[in-house]
């Protein structure tokens, strides 16, 4: 039970799925999932097409883990679901287990996607007896602090939409629970006619400045029932301290900066200070007092071996009470020719350690590389380009004349991305925002060169790519002519997965 966000990958969890489909023609449905921790998302959806996931509604749920599962509990807004006047709607009910041992199943006898709505099940229409006053919450955002006449605090806006057809007013309850300090509730009431939107602006006060968590809840005063919560996503402007490294990875440098930004009152923080921490808790690098503002911590890398380090900068008040804390991830590599990382303070890609900016375009073929350098321009991508192997025509002709004119190359990496079964991964139909598709990465990144190659060749598609933590000498062998440029591809993906 990972997923806390509203709209997120939901079925990433122990979860169910409800499909409505409220016409005779099947010809468009309602998407409703619930995770066993109670997290939401809905959507519509469409035959060979793409689902609009900005679709929103004020539905409600309940859950509670059992010791032999799970129940869950729906209420839908029926005066939501537009159908026409039709005998017939058509229903899917799904499960889907992520704990071992894993199971998905659903009512409709669907090939491979829940929503094969030739497949749904008939069922007898809902009709509305009366629409309910059940306006929608959406897009929470939090401010920074600031000082006002009531006292030190910041402001909170959600959007407030009622379609429904039927006014009415309910208590919005905003709950500040702050890592540091007593957790508070500020009440207000939200009326919203008939067919009606607003944008509502909060303001709650906070004692201490500190990590926290804010919810907000819509509940019907005269009865006590919770019609809607949800929880503002990003806090980050609330917390007092942000930091980051300065460089994707390390290489050549002796020192890592941690750059650090506290956000307090200045005369709260005598005797703060900021630590970076390793895993075990041990002090690495600590800056004293006063720490307002933008503070750079220096942390040496002569004693930080090669490899991942997880970090973490802890900001403490003046009794040595932490505030709050940044994970970082600390990567230290040997140095290789053609290096590419992130100067995150310039915010410029670095090559060799200059800064790089790379203008060029798409190139076809090798004679378009020639082109492109007698112009003046520094880089060339060979994005989607049809291979003609017939022809000759491949990544490596580009990238070879790339390097042969003093070029950068970029590559188009998904052609190297392969299932088990040899297939693309556009192919087998898992697109950038399938939930399978970070997986399949990851497993493109961990499988051993001679497995991919394998691949490769059951789909008669190139073996070029070095893969992403491997330097130029490693892709030396598979790309004899190009292997600087192709490290640039490398080291970018490297960049990428951080």
């Amino acid at each position: 039970r990972e997923q806390t966000a509203h709209d997120g990958s939901v079925n990433l969890d122990d979860s169910v799925e409800v499909f409505i489909s409220p016409t005779d023609d099947r010809s468009y449905y309602y998407h409703f999932l619930l995770s066993a921790n109670n997290i939401r998302a809905e959507q519509q959806g469409w035959p060979e097409r793409t689902p609009y996931r900005a679709w929103d509604t004020g539905w409600r749920s309940a859950t509670a883990v059992t010791t032999d599962g799970w129940m869950a509990e729906f209420a839908l807004p029926l005066v939501m679901i537009v159908g026409g006047e039709t005998d017939t709607w058509y229903l899917n009910l799904c499960r889907n287990k992520r704990t071992e041992p894993a199971q998905w199943s659903c009512l409709a006898r669907v090939g491979r996607l829940y929503n094969e709505l030739d497949e749904f099940l008939p069922m007898a229409p809902l009709r509305p007896q009366a629409a309910p006053f059940a306006p929608l919450l959406t897009g929470p955002q939090v401010g920074t602090y600031r000082e006002t006449d009531a006292g030190w605090g910041y402001e909170l806006t959600v959007a407030a939409e009622n379609l429904t057809g039927m006014p009415g007013a309910l208590e919005l309850r905003v709950s500040d629970e702050p890592t540091r300090g007593e957790p508070s509730t500020v009440t207000t009431s939200l009326e919203l006619g008939a067919k009606d939107e607003r944008e509502l602006t909060v303001f709650v006060p906070a004692g201490v400045p500190s990590d926290r968590a804010v919810t907000l809840r819509l509940v019907d005063a005269d009865t006590g029932e919770l019609r809607q919560w949800l929880t503002v996503e990003d806090t980050t402007p609330l917390s007092p301290l942000s930091a980051w490294l300065d460089r994707s990875y390390y290489s050549v440098e002796d020192v890592a900066r941690a750059v650090c930004q506290v956000r307090a009152p200045e005369e709260r923080l005598a005797g703060w200070s900021l630590t970076v921490r390793d895993a075990a808790g041990e002090a690495l690098a600590r800056a004293d007092g006063p720490v307002g503002g933008e503070q750079i911590v220096g942390l040496p890398l002569a004693d930080i071996p090669l490899g991942e380090h997880a970090l973490a900068v802890v900001l403490t008040d003046g009794a040595g009470r932490e505030v709050s804390r940044r994970a970082l991830t600390l990567a230290r590599v040997e140095p290789r020719p053609n290096e590419v990382k992130i100067d995150r303070v310039r915010q410029v890609a670095l090559v060799d350690g200059e800064p790089f900016f790379p203008l060029g375009f798409l190139a076809v073929g090798a004679d378009d590389v020639a082109e492109y350098a007698e112009a003046g321009f520094n880089t060339v991508s060979s994005f989607a380009v049809p291979f003609r192997a017939s022809e000759g025509e491949t990544a490596r002709t580009i990238a070879d004349a790339a390097q042969a004119h003093g070029l950068k190359y970029i590559d188009y990496l998904p052609r190297y991305f392969f299932t088990e079964e040899g297939q693309t991964l556009r192919n087998a139909g898992i697109g950038k925002f399938d939930p399978r598709f970070p997986a399949a990465i990851q497993d493109w990144a961990e499988t051993a060169p001679s497995a991919r190659s394998a691949r490769s060749r059951r789909s008669g598609r190139p073996t070029s790519s070095p893969a992403p933590w491997r330097g130029s000498d490693q892709a030396s062998s598979s790309t004899p002519n190009s292997s600087a440029a192709l490290a640039v591809v490398a080291r970018a993906l490297h960049i990428a997965r951080r």
